[in-house]
């Protein structure tokens, strides 16, 4: 073979191969070429917020009171301060039993023996009240150191209303009733107190009618001013040496 004839050859393989790829373009190997990562599926790193860990805040202690469930020891009323007592008021004295107390002029001693007196009260006239009087007893004092007005014996436990009060710095058990008879209406409060086997009781009586038993009822008497000198009387009240 001549060197034209080996030229041509050449020629010719080399056109062949460029005629195998369409467009006559030289196929690069890929293990050659560099080929760049397109944009749009490039891996871009972003950062996640990291989030600090979760506190759990315990709740505080409730402190919650216990209420006292014990039964308290009785003790007793201490009524508002009474006024002081005039001057001209009379007074009662049983020397039998050793005690005294102050009353209103206005009131008249109907009956005095060592263990029951009765004094007779004013009060204001041409109202439905018809009597106000003060019962004075002398009783022994029960087994069980009971104190109580003759008046209470008569009354169911639950029908008579007992307490214990502080006048002056002197105790009394004050019992207070209600009854009615034919019209009439007692009301009564009693203030009872004790030395040594001895039990001394004042007890206040209010007689009225009942308005409906008239034709033309006379007005209803004003039981708080009625009242008002029980305790003034019983303030007086002390037992002599």
């Amino acid at each position: 073979m001549s060197f034209k004839q080996f030229l041509l050859v050449i020629v010719i393989g080399v056109l062949g191969v460029s005629a195998c790829v369409p467009g006559g373009r030289v196929v690069t190997p890929l293990s050659l070429a560099a080929s760049p990562i397109p944009k749009s599926t490039e891996i871009q790193a972003t950062s996640t917020p990291t989030m600090p860990p979760t506190q759990t805040v315990e709740p505080s202690p409730t402190l919650t009171p216990i209420p006292d469930t014990s039964t308290p020891e009785p003790s007793p009323t201490s009524p508002p301060p009474t006024s002081p007592i005039p001057a001209d008021w009379l007074i009662y004295n049983n020397r039998n039993h050793g005690f005294e107390f102050r009353y209103p002029p206005g009131g008249t001693l109907v009956d005095d023996q060592p263990e029951h007196a009765r004094i007779d009260l004013p009060f204001l006239p041409d109202t439905t009240l018809q009597e106000k009087y003060l019962e004075i007893d002398v009783t022994p004092l029960q087994a069980d150191r009971t104190c109580s007005s003759p008046f209470a014996a008569g009354y169911a436990p639950e029908a008579v209303q007992r307490e214990t009060v502080n006048i002056e710095g002197k105790s009394f058990m004050r019992e207070s009733g209600s009854e009615g008879a034919a019209g009439s209406i007692y009301d009564w409060v009693a203030y009872s107190t004790v030395r040594g086997q001895e039990c001394a009781n004042l007890t206040f009586i209010l007689n009225s009618t009942n308005a409906a038993n008239y034709e033309v009822p006379p007005p209803e008497f004003d039981s708080q001013a009625e009242t008002a000198i029980f305790e003034q009387i019983v303030s007086s009240f002390q037992w002599m040496e």
